[in-house]
């Protein structure tokens, strides 16, 4: 396994195409580490507020929470 300061990652894993092997295959087909950067923040706000919509309030927030959270 090969392990990056996120992420620990199979040596065989795929990366997309036109990433430098910076960026794991994906759905988006996105290659720029930053952008990939960008869109996670995001995702991780927006999954942060859909919890606040459903959960009682003062709720502290675990990592377990927004990553089981569809």
């Amino acid at each position: 396994m090969k392990n990056t300061t996120r992420y620990a990652v199979h040596e065989n894993e795929d990366y997309e195409p036109g990433s430098n092997n910076e960026v794991l295959k994906n759905y988006l087909h996105i290659t720029s580490k930053e952008k990939m950067n960008q869109i996670e923040a995001s995702e991780l706000q927006r999954a942060e507020l859909e919890l606040e919509k459903i959960t009682e309030c003062g709720r502290v927030f675990s990592a377990d929470d927004i990553c089981n959270f569809l």
